[in-house]
């Protein structure tokens, strides 16, 4: 199985590589991001037939993906987000069965994506999501000569189940430990705050436990961005500082990938908003990991996001 670590220490290319092209004028792909690309998509590439495919796989591949920072696990969540986002047939297939092949995301995994997914983009962005995930499973199962791994991951809690108000403890406790100060008081008193928010958001998507709360994040935050919602993103960012879960150099790191994948204004809106929470709790801009310069309290504290 391919390395899911961070790829630190790879080479961006080979002096052969630059000789190569220096001498006869033609596009060389890189050899490292060749091999990048077989360990992200789990197969190799074809030779790229114009520059938009040579772009692809020198930046991309050669340095995006194997840049230190982020996991190739941590890369899957803000590609597959970007990608459901798009809505496009080929991006979504091409990262769902990279994730499930490599074994970076397991199939439960998957589903808990889809339904955190579903949570933020809605349920419509994230069915095209669904039905090549379940392509991709069929495939899978059928070049492994095995049948096809349908579990179905922990029951969703139905919200019929129990009256809203009895949601709204847990929820706040749940909203309070995911945004801290950044979230501020609960709204409440709305459909909208108390059945979407309270009922299935905090109440039941952020609770889950088959997904890592940095995990979440990552998907919140791609989401988030390529949808323009500015305020939403800083609270998410700076409650992702505050409470450990990613480091500003991380955060840099998701901005870049999203970059790539979600266009480069949606990565500028996370950069920017990254350099506003690094700001705020006099971090070092470029993502330091030392101790924060700054008075006790959480980041989101001064100034309040939005």
């Amino acid at each position: 199985m391919p390395d899911s670590g961070s790829g630190a220490g790879r080479l961006r290319g080979t002096p052969a590589d630059k000789e190569r092209q220096e001498r006869t004028g033609d596009h060389v792909p890189n050899q490292t991001a060749l091999a990048s690309f077989e360990d992200v998509n789990t197969y190799p590439p074809a030779a790229p037939p114009n520059v938009f495919r040579q772009a692809a796989i020198d930046v991309i591949f050669g340095q995006v993906w194997t840049r230190p920072g982020l996991s190739r696990r941590q890369r899957r969540w803000v590609s597959l987000s970007a990608a459901g986002m798009a809505g496009t047939e080929v991006g979504i297939s091409v990262h769902v069965y990279g994730a499930l092949n490599s074994g970076d995301i397991s199939v439960a995994e998957m589903g808990e994506f889809l339904l955190h997914f579903a949570c933020y983009a809605g349920w419509p962005q994230a069915n095209p999501l669904d039905a090549t995930f379940r392509e991709a499973q069929t495939r899978l199962a059928a070049e492994r000569g095995a049948a096809p791994d349908s579990a179905p991951g922990p029951a969703f809690a139905g919200l019929a189940e129990a009256p809203l108000e009895a949601l709204a403890g847990p929820a706040a406790d749940t909203r309070a430990e995911v945004l801290g100060p950044a979230g501020g008081p609960a709204p409440h008193g709305t459909p909208v705050s108390d059945l979407l928010a309270g009922g299935l958001e905090y109440g039941q998507v952020w609770s889950r436990p088959q997904l890592a709360r940095a995990d979440r994040r990552l998907i919140t935050i791609t989401v988030l961005a390529r949808q323009g919602y500015a305020a939403e993103l800083r609270a998410h960012l700076a409650a992702a500082v505050d409470s450990g879960d990613l480091s500003v150099a991380a955060l840099r790191e998701v901005a870049l990938h999203a970059g790539v994948y979600a266009g480069v204004m949606t990565g500028r809106a996370i950069d920017e908003a990254v350099s506003a929470v690094a700001a705020a709790a006099r971090l070092p801009a470029g993502g330091g990991h030392g101790q924060r310069a700054r008075p006790a309290g959480p980041v989101s504290a001064w100034p309040p996001a939005g």
